[in-house]
């Protein structure tokens, strides 16, 4: 394959993965916005069907907001990923460190770097170089840890999309709604 082959594909990569990392964003927000409205409509539907919910806290609802929107980290991350990641993180930390630059921006991207070096996402790692001006080159032995992070973009995505939440704000009827949200009370509270 030829290197502007290369440069392509990767770049390829890397707006889908832009395009992903903004679409989850996006729905994450939707869902996060619409939380509460689900949650008292569950508490009328669970009034009107008298049925209670047993051991249902906000804790256990933040547990399962979060495992649905986490990141997976990569399996199986190559030495020279893991070193490509070290390199890149060293740079940006270079810039952004709290005792560098306490910039209330520069310690965001600090912590983002940070929680994407910790996941060996070297997408993150490269946007966040993006916007620094640092220069930083892929290749194609980084195409195996940038297919897995879209598809697990991807994948969350669709757990989200598969939520009550979600399919309850994008029922086409009231009727539709109530159902989903009997649906909810019903298989939480084990009936």
């Amino acid at each position: 394959m030829s290197d502007k082959l290369k440069k392509l594909q990767i770049k390829k990569l890397i707006q889908e993965y832009e395009f992903l990392s903004t679409e989850s964003e996006y729905i994450k927000e939707i869902v996060d916005e619409n939380k509460n409205l689900f949650m008292e409509k569950v508490g009328e539907i669970r009034k009107t069907l008298n049925i209670p919910i047993p051991g249902l806290k906000e804790s256990n609802n933040e547990e399962t907001k979060n495992s649905i929107l986490k990141d997976e980290k990569p399996e199986n991350v190559s030495d020279s990923t893991k070193s490509k990641v070290k390199k890149i993180y060293r740079e940006i930390v270079k810039i952004t460190h709290p005792d560098i630059n306490s910039s209330e921006e520069f310690v965001e991207v600090y912590r983002r770097a940070t929680i994407a070096a910790d996941n060996f996402n070297i997408l993150d790692l490269f946007q966040i170089c993006v916007e620094l001006g640092i220069p930083i080159d892929l290749d194609m032995d980084d195409i195996d840890v940038l297919n897995f992070l879209i598809k697990t973009k991807k994948d969350n995505i669709k757990k989200i999309e598969g939520s009550f939440i979600w399919l309850w704000l994008n029922a086409k009827t009231d009727e539709e709604k109530d159902k989903l949200v009997e649906m909810f009370v019903r298989q939480i509270s084990g009936i």
